[in-house]
């Protein structure tokens, strides 16, 4: 009896005082000190200023230009016999490669009747010559005391001067003869490509006909056209075949980007009356690439649309930070050295399209807010991006 009497109370009184000690302890126990977590302010990316001269770049599309392109028209009539076999359009050809060949049969017998009209003219001058001087020498013969000049028709003068001026026309047929077989000959100007084909085997040309024509491969030309405020800021050579600027050209061909080196050549001479912007020509040399050592290159073709960067003048003492960092008003936000936000004024000397220069406001070392926060105030915390550059 008694053991039964302990085994059922025995848990009761364990659990009772289990119970009790849990009580006390909840009772004794001391709340928590209350901690304010430390405000660390948004993340942002900044940049350390840096002044120095800064050459201002010039931005514009354009559309690239034949720099020299012309019409091949025969001087002389007759049926082609002979053309160079890669003669096509697109095709390339030096200056002086072979393009067409007009039959020269009669350009060859006009030219010996030419040669055989000269010698009859010069035999007859020299018979006339002849005879002249026999009538000279009789005339001081028979001549009387009072004359002290002979009459021109009697010592041949008229004949003479008939038969010089029949030889110099002689002369000049035989020329124009030999102009004229050299014409049956039609050879590239310059260094070329074949734009326009009118012309084939057997064809007859008439003189004045346009055949082919050929565009330019040494130069190319790309007219941009510029705000009035910007040719300030470029080289614009007043002399003939100057160099101004350096520029850059590029063109997006699928994933690749092509580049060009080119200059300014000229300004033309008026202002669009639409659009108030003045063209400004870019000249690209060997745009083909026909002459680099390693083979040709990659083709800037008359028509493509490009895009071109022009490298102005020089600022001096200026800080080059990106337009998106510009605030409101030519403001702008810097981090100071406890990383808090100061709104800080600049003077603004120009905007480029994703770039702005500063030439007043900031100073060396001090550190850029890149990043638009919402909400940004004077006097706010910030953290810094890791791996920014620090002053």
């Amino acid at each position: 009896m008694r053991k039964k009497i302990i085994r059922y109370i025995l848990p009761v009184l364990v659990i009772a005082l289990a119970v009790t000690v849990a009580l006390v302890m909840i009772k004794s126990r001391k709340a928590p000190k209350r901690i304010t977590p430390e405000s660390l302010g948004p993340m942002v990316e900044t940049m350390l200023v840096r002044l120095g001269d800064r050459p201002v770049t010039v931005t514009g599309t354009g559309t690239v230009v034949a720099r020299r392109q012309v019409e091949i028209i025969p001087q002389v009539n007759g049926v082609v016999t002979k053309m160079a076999p890669r003669l096509v359009q697109g095709a390339f050809f030096d200056q002086g490669d072979f393009l067409v060949k007009i039959e020269e049969t009669d350009y060859i017998q006009a030219l010996e009747q030419a040669r055989a009209d000269l010698a009859k003219a010069e035999l007859d001058l020299a018979l006339v010559e002849g005879q002249a001087a026999i009538a000279r020498r009789e005339w001081r013969m028979l001549r009387d005391e009072k004359e002290e000049e002979p009459v021109p028709l009697v010592v041949y003068e008229p004949q003479l001067a008939s038969a010089k001026a029949t030889v110099a026309s002689a002369r000049a047929k035989v020329r124009l003869a030999e102009v004229n077989l050299e014409r049956t000959r039609i050879t590239a100007p310059f260094n070329c490509f074949v734009r326009t084909k009118e012309v084939d085997l057997g064809q007859y040309l008439r003189s004045g006909t346009m055949i082919l024509e050929v565009v330019g491969t040494d130069r190319v030309e790309v007219v941009v056209p510029f705000a009035q405020d910007d040719l300030a800021w470029l080289h614009v050579p007043r002399r003939q075949n100057g160099q101004g600027s350096e520029a850059l050209v590029t063109m997006q061909v699928g994933d690749e980007e092509l580049r060009w080196q080119g200059f300014v050549s000229r300004v033309m001479g008026e202002v669009d009356n639409r659009t108030r912007m003045v063209n400004v020509v870019i000249v690209i040399d060997d745009p083909y690439g026909l002459q680099r050592r390693n083979g040709p290159g990659q083709e800037l073709a008359v028509g493509s649309f490009v895009h071109v960067q022009v490298a102005g003048r020089h600022v001096k003492q200026a800080a080059r930070i990106p337009r998106s960092a510009l605030k409101m008003d030519d403001q702008v936000w810097l981090v100071t050295s406890d990383n808090t936000l100061a709104l800080r004024p600049v003077e603004v000397k120009r905007k480029e399209k994703d770039m702005v220069l500063i030439t007043g406001g900031l100073a060396e070392g001090e550190r850029l807010m890149l990043t638009s926060v919402n909400g940004a105030a004077e006097g706010m915390v910030v953290r810094l991006r890791q791996g920014d550059d620090t002053p």
